[in-house]
């Protein structure tokens, strides 16, 4: 029950203050109702719960807080009419403990956030923190042994347990460095305390009362910050593994301000781009830009500051050496405990070897495409040549038993050309890179007839694709004119679902035969050239798209365009299924 409420504690925004508010009133009433009726301290180390809960959950208000909890109590014991000396002294006492207690609480938790801060934005923790190393068990031990041995003293002399809130420094020293032995720690300090009381000769019962009292406080507040210091012990942990294998990953990680400052520098980054971290750290990003490249770095800015995401930007980057190497740049806003954006972390992969390939390759094509060229250039005047000579010998009175050969010949002749001309488009099939392209923005319109009415949802839908992603619309589209044969209205709209998003285009035309629809994206297929649909699926297949025809025998056709997660990305606005 107890884990729940310190669960509740960081959870819920309004139960702290809410709780610390309540048992700081209850405990000083409850301490002003004893001493005005009893003349006895006995609940005040109580405070001690909202003292180290408030320092510890806002450890940069902790002290300021602290203090106002110590002042508030004064006052009551102060107010107190026929107090004696002893209270008086007591109750001041007390107060400068509580305020001790707050600072230390607060120092110890700004000190650890500091260090979980580093963590979280990828800084190589050099060691552990220097208090801890100061922090000796012997030290642990000599302090406690004073402040016992200085309680002793004054119950003997004044039957007043005055300093015994001092026990909670040596408390919160071991339960905070040593969290997972806190409460067992805790338990003998308070046994020991108690010990020390019971051996005073001639004490009341209202010293052993308040004794009991306060060693029960000792314990529930040992209890308390051992749990919150394993809680963030843990969470320091993750955070610190997850660092390190960012810091020693071979993949180059770098974290920067949002006007391009230089704060965390991996290891991978050091290979990658050959500075060292102490050379990296705390200089522009600009050190790495070519010239021609220093225009990008707005428009990306733009978008992180909106808080968008980056995958995937190919661009140029500069090493030390001087050596000019393309990467691919994955970019995310780093955000505070608040949403507010801090900087971006960058990964970086490089990519210039493929980027040396896909160059080799074009040029390749390139040559292979010019000579292509070059044959299709000449075959072409040849055909048109006996094209001629065919027309010349149809106009001749020929032999009739000859004339149904010239006519195959010329039939195959032609067939030869449209086969050559195709090689003019085919050609350019892959030899440019892929590129996004906006659906909505390739769609041909001005092919449609006007009695064709043409319905299109594709708003803010971009595709990974071959440049020539316009032609596999326009031949759809010329599909359906030459072979819709009664089509007035055509459909093109996508279907986004965790499986990725599917483009269909729909109409409502004679369709397509059931044992044909596998057959008509087959070369040669069809009643004309059989290449538009062959065309339509090559030019999809280079950035692994699928298309199938799903549609109803006499009701219409329906091409169902499948695109993987990669290869598409929403824009300005998202639609989901």
């Amino acid at each position: 029950m107890s884990f729940k409420i310190i669960e509740n504690i960081k959870k819920d925004p309004y139960f702290l203050p809410v709780f610390v508010i309540l048992i700081t009133v209850v405990t000083i009433v409850l301490n002003f109702y004893l001493l005005l009726y009893n003349n006895t301290l006995i609940f005040d180390p109580l405070l001690f719960i909202p003292i180290i809960l408030v320092a510890y959950c806002y450890p940069k208000r902790g002290v300021t807080a602290t203090t106002w909890i110590a002042f508030l109590y004064f006052v009551t014991v102060a107010l107190v009419p026929y107090r004696s000396q002893n209270i008086l002294l007591s109750g001041i006492a007390h107060t400068a403990i509580f305020i001790i207690v707050g600072f230390t609480v607060s120092y110890f938790k700004i000190k650890s956030s500091e260090d979980l801060n580093i963590y979280k934005q990828l800084a190589e923790i050099v060691g552990p923190s220097k208090i801890k190393n100061l922090i000796f068990p012997s030290f642990i031990v000599i302090l406690l042994a004073i402040i016992i041995f200085l309680n002793y003293f004054v119950l003997q002399i004044s039957h007043s347990v005055m300093f015994d809130s001092l026990l909670f420094i040596p408390i919160i020293f071991v339960v905070y460095f040593y969290p997972k032995r806190g409460v067992t720690a805790t338990t003998w300090i308070s046994i020991l305390y108690l010990l020390t009381v019971i051996l005073v000769p001639n004490n009341s019962q209202e010293i052993l009362l308040t004794s009991i009292t306060h060693a029960a406080i000792f314990i529930i507040a040992g209890f308390v910050i051992s749990y919150l210091s394993i809680s963030f012990s843990n969470e320091k942990a993750i955070y610190k593994r997850l660092a390190e294998i960012v810091v020693n990953s071979t993949v180059a990680i770098t974290g920067e301000t949002l006007d391009g400052t230089i704060t965390d520098w991996n290891k991978g980054a050091e290979n990658l781009y050959g500075y060292t971290s102490e050379e990296a750290v705390g200089k522009s990003i600009l050190r790495l830009l070519p010239l021609d490249r220093f225009d990008e770095i707005n428009p990306l800015r733009d978008k992180i500051q909106r808080g968008e995401h980056i995958e995937r930007y190919e661009t140029e980057r500069i090493t030390k050496q001087g050596r000019r190497i393309h990467v691919s740049l994955s970019i995310s806003p780093i955000k505070n405990d608040r949403g507010n954006i801090l900087g971006t972390s960058v990964i970086a992969h490089d990519i210039t070897e493929r980027k040396q390939l896909e160059d080799a390759l074009r040029q390749t094509n390139r040559q292979h495409n010019l000579m292509t060229s070059i044959t299709r250039h000449d075959i072409l005047n040849k055909i048109f040549i006996m094209l001629g000579y065919f027309d010349i010998l149809k106009s001749k009175q020929i032999d009739p038993e000859i004339t149904p050969f010239h006519t195959k010949l010329e039939s195959a002749t032609k067939a030869i050309q449209w086969q050559i001309e195709f090689t003019r488009v085919y050609e350019d099939l892959g030899t440019h890179e892929p590129q996004w392209q906006e659906l909505n923005k390739v769609i041909p319109r001005s092919e449609i007839p006007s009695s064709i009415t043409l319905v299109t949802d594709l708003q803010g839908v971009e595709v990974y694709a071959d440049p020539m992603l316009k032609i596999v619309f326009y031949n759809l589209l010329e599909n359906t004119i030459k072979h819709g044969q009664k089509v007035t209205a055509i459909r093109i709209f996508y279907n986004h679902s965790t499986e990725g998003l599917t483009v269909i285009y729909e109409d409502n035309g004679i369709g397509i035969p059931t044992d044909e629809k596998e057959q008509i994206f087959d070369r040669g297929f069809g009643k004309n050239t059989g290449l538009g649909l062959f065309l339509v699926r090559e030019i999809l297949a280079i950035t692994g798209i699928n298309i199938r025809e799903t549609g109803e025998p006499g009701k219409g056709v329906r091409f169902e365009i499948m695109i993987t997660k990669e290869k598409y990305r929403f824009i300005n606005i998202s639609k989901e299924k």
